[in-house]
């Protein structure tokens, strides 16, 4: 049965059920003509429903007779600022498109969904359409294709603006790449963890299957199409134009036959457990190339008798391998076992959740145990206990302890010998990396620690010829080192051959494997690749939780790091959720002041400094410093880091005197520990240039961010988020130099890969719209610069508080720009919003952004003829920045030229 033959027989199913019971054969006669099997399913389907007491509603007709009118666009045609460039494909709902962003603000690949109209389109699919834009909005995963837009068309109709996936569906990808079975569960795995994302946030998806994933040339899938998604609690997320509830019998019956679950087929509730039976079916697919339930030409009474009644083979009697590519009756048994598991005919008989079915693929993997067991094992073992509770008991207690003893010793024996073993391997393992440094093969030359790492990963990966789950940990061990030394590519080659020893092995111990996936994720995080990264930290979170419980230094450990991730795309409420967590573990484990409840307290004042929460943050970050420089000393990398966190602290509250001195001394202990070239080293010289362009030193501030975004572009690469901020302070430098042709195409490359890493409304993205909105003031383009510091400063009041400073900073930029328009009245309003932000956060203090607002009241007053307004705005303007600035800053010349305009100065 075809799409459109399933379409027509919805729609004569549910145009008879309409109708008296009288009636209805002479429709169907009439409906139906000399088509034999159209009226055998339609009889079929009508006597299954009337049975289960379900019928579908007249919305279905109306939606099935709405799918097969698509109101096609044009090549070239405007959606917004988007150009149709082609027709990818048509879906259940919609036709989707690929456009080009077209407005000349950036150049941006995107896909459009454009909901299907026509005749019998009715006011349920818009609303499904709606909430599917609302569904996507609400959900950030990197395995989940991200909503970028979204509005309505000249012609009233919904459109999405997704994330353009390029890459294949995953059953070609799978097909075309010849993926092993061991490659195949950890794509799975990565699917499993997307599904669970969405279902953490409420979220059901309901149309699991290939089609519905594409993957990416770099291997990373990415799940489409919440058209039929299911909100588990819709008022949580559904307001305003998302008010219409989508818990309709209509979307509860939409759905991809093959691969629906019995409770779908039934037309009975949908939960979470419906998407773990998706997940079953789609790796089914994926071992055996084909469904556990073939439906073609079957009625719908015998669908449902099929996948509600039938238990589907096994998969490794239909040619299954194991991942090593034997086929050991264990491996293919256990994997059956959770293929089988996550199928169940009933919802609570299948896996908890996705994050247990992955858990139990990776045991799987992992040559350990899975939890998955046939049922009538566990039935037949539960009645015979209980009838013999006690005797069972007994016996085996007695088993217990034999066995125990047994495997104790054996256990014993076995790794006094691997121990000897490692421990000897270990030894010559070092004895060789020091080899190199004997006098006849460095000839009097001095080798340096470097150089001795160097050769000892050489000689690892040549000459190791004992176990190799112990070369494993030297790979580890190695990799963190370099991980260390800012030597990012090299850390993270190491750090993967590590791993990929780890998972081989069925000795690998969970400390092993959590420590591999947490250094990873450390290292990819510092590289810029952020979607990668927090794969890593979720693995480890999975290991060590498992392993050890949510309440251990492990878990807190792997916290820190998923809070770096989503504080470094923007995601505040999500780090600062993961951080204080972390906090607490490790408050309550090691004490407040061990050194890593002193880690997880300087990440969280980091967190809370970055949303303008400052009185919350200095004492959290001098209480860390000063605990560093107790017990660590100041030459000291986490020291030095908290140093810099102070000097930040200061920069942004006004106290540049007390600033320098913290930055300079953070860049020679930063210079000591590091040498010339590090990360670290760099976030040193870009926030020197950040306090010499504030003071005005042009030059000085140009030469320092330079370095520092040459030393990020060759240890980060040029998309790392990093080097993005470092293109951004640079253009800065520029702007005020008054070079705004240098300045735009950096301020341009920052916002391009900002756009690839964060969602359209990240605050990091304000910063160079704001940007840009100035390049254009200082260029006399003035609607542009308005449209881009609104559009900064709209992310900002969604983003932020309404009295965060960083909203304060674009209203004052607004204030200009409409000054410059002579639009007195609303830059009056900008001006006076800014001071009021200003004035609260930082009281009467000297302030920049206080003192630029109060020089906005001046010229405002002064235009409008309100003299002593004015001059009382520029003497308390001139108080500040004479407190702020050297002679000669030109904001202080401003201040100062402008209290000697004629009406101010003879009334002075």
């Amino acid at each position: 049965m075809n799409a459109t033959q399933w379409n027509r027989l919805q729609e004569i199913v549910d145009a008879a059920s309409s109708l008296p019971l009288a009636e209805r054969s002479e429709y169907l006669e009439h409906s139906c003509k000399d088509d034999e099997t159209l009226r055998r399913q339609a009889d079929g389907m009508l006597a299954a429903y009337s049975q289960a007491g379900v019928f579908f509603e007249s919305a279905v007709a109306k939606a099935a007779e709405s799918a097969s009118y698509v109101q096609d666009l044009t090549i070239g045609e405007m959606i917004g600022p988007y150009q149709i460039t082609c027709t990818i494909g048509h879906g259940g709902m919609g036709t989707v498109y690929r456009a080009e962003r077209s407005d000349q603000q950036f150049r941006q690949s995107v896909a459009i969904k454009l909901v299907r109209t026509g005749p019998g389109t009715n006011q349920e699919l818009f609303s499904r359409f709606r909430t599917e834009r609302q569904i996507l909005a609400n959900i950030n995963h990197p395995n989940i294709a991200r909503l970028l837009d979204g509005g309505i068309t000249d012609r009233g109709l919904p459109y999405l603006v997704m994330e353009y996936v390029e890459g294949t569906t995953l059953d070609r990808y799978i097909a075309t790449h010849q993926m092993s079975v061991f490659g195949r569960l950890e794509l799975f795995r990565l699917i499993c963890g997307a599904i669970q994302h969405a279902h953490q946030n409420l979220i059901v998806h309901r149309d699991l299957k290939p089609g519905n994933i594409m993957v990416t040339t770099d291997g990373i899938p990415k799940l489409l199409d919440f058209g039929i998604a299911k909100l588990l609690t819709p008022d949580a997320t559904l307001n305003g134009d998302f008010d219409t509830v989508i818990h309709t019998r209509l979307a509860e019956r939409l759905m991809t036959p093959e691969y629906a679950s019995p409770e779908q087929i039934r037309g009975e509730v949908i939960t979470t457990a419906t998407d773990i039976y998706g997940l079953g079916v789609l790796l089914y697919e994926l071992l055996t190339g084909t469904r556990p339930f073939v439906i073609a030409n079957l009625s719908p009474a015998e669908i449902e008798r099929l996948i509600c009644g039938t238990q589907p083979r096994p998969p490794s009697t239909l040619g299954l391998q194991a991942p090593d590519g034997s086929t050991t009756t264990r491996k293919q048994t256990d994997l059956d076992r959770i293929v089988l598991k996550a199928l169940h005919k009933f919802p609570d008989r299948r896996y908890l959740s996705a994050a247990e079915m992955s858990a139990d693929i990776e045991r799987f993997l992992n040559g350990f145990p899975v939890i998955a067991r046939p049922d009538s094992f566990r039935y037949r073992s539960r009645k015979f206990i209980g009838r013999h509770s006690l005797a069972v008991a007994a016996a085996l207690a007695f088993v217990a302890i034999v066995v125990g003893l047994s495997a104790n010793l054996a256990i014993q024996a076995k790794r006094a010998r691997h121990e000897a073993q490692s421990a000897d391997a270990v030894s010559q393992f070092l004895v060789g990396l020091f080899e190199f440094t004997k006098p006849d093969a460095t000839q009097g030359r001095s080798v340096t620690a470097r150089e001795i790492l160097d050769q000892g990963t050489v000689h690892l990966n040549a000459e190791w010829k004992g176990e190799p789950t112990v070369k494993a940990r030297l790979l580890n061990t190695l990799g963190t080192v370099y991980y260390q030394l800012g030597d990012l590519d090299r850390a993270e080659i190491l750090l993967t051959q590590a791993e990929t020893i780890y998972t081989s092995r069925s000795s690998t111990s969970f400390q092993d494997l959590g420590e591999n996936a947490n250094t990873l994720g450390m290292t990819l995080l510092d590289k810029g690749d952020y979607e990668r990264a927090t794969q890593k930290y979720l693995r480890a979170l999975r290991i060590f939780e498992n392993e050890k419980g949510r309440q251990s230094t492990e878990v807190a450990d792997v916290l820190n790091g998923l809070s770096s991730v989503q504080w470094i795309q923007g995601n505040y409420d999500a780090a600062e959720k993961y951080q204080y967590e972390a906090v607490a573990i490790d408050s309550r484990l090691l004490g407040p002041a061990a050194p890593g409840t002193l880690t997880d307290k300087n990440n969280l004042e980091t967190i809370l400094a970055d949303r303008g929460n400052y009185r919350a943050a200095e004492p959290l970050a001098r209480e860390v410093l000063a605990e560093r420089l107790r017990v660590l000393g100041e030459n000291q990398p986490l020291t030095s880091t908290s140093e810099n966190n102070l000097a930040f602290l200061l920069m942004k509250t006004g106290r540049f005197a007390e600033a320098k001195v913290a930055m300079q001394h953070t860049f020679d202990t930063r210079r000591r520990l590091y040498g010339a070239e590090h990360p670290e080293l760099a976030v040193s010289l870009v926030m020197l240039g950040w306090w010499n362009r504030e003071q005005g030193h042009i030059p000085e501030a140009k030469q320092l961010t330079e370095a520092a975004l040459t030393m990020a572009r060759k240890l980060q690469g040029s998309q790392s988020l990093d080097t993005a901020f470092d293109e951004d302070a640079l253009g800065l430098v520029f702007l005020d130099s008054g070079d705004t042709a240098r300045a735009r195409p950096l301020i341009e490359d920052a916002l391009r890969t900002r756009l690839g890493k964060h969602n359209p409304s990240q605050p990091a993205l304000s910063q160079s719209y704001d940007h840009l909105g100035l390049i254009d003031l200082a260029e006399g383009k003035l609607p542009s610069a308005l449209e881009q510091i609104r559009r900064a400063l709209e992310i900002r009041h969604r983003f932020y508080q309404s009295e965060n400073d960083w909203v304060a900073i674009s209203l004052n930029h607004e204030g200009r720009v409409l000054m410059r328009m002579h639009n007195l009245a609303e830059a009056l309003r900008a001006y006076e919003s800014a001071y009021r932000i200003a004035h609260q956060n930082f009281g009467d203090a000297p302030h920049p952004i206080t003192s630029e607002a109060l020089y906005g009241l001046a010229e405002v007053a002064l235009a409008q003829d309100r003299l002593a307004a004015a001059r009382s705005a520029l003497k308390e303007s001139l108080r500040m920045r004479l407190a702020l600035y050297p002679s000669g800053h030109p904001d202080l010349l401003a201040t100062e030229r402008l209290l000697k305009v004629p009406p101010l100065h003879t009334n002075n």
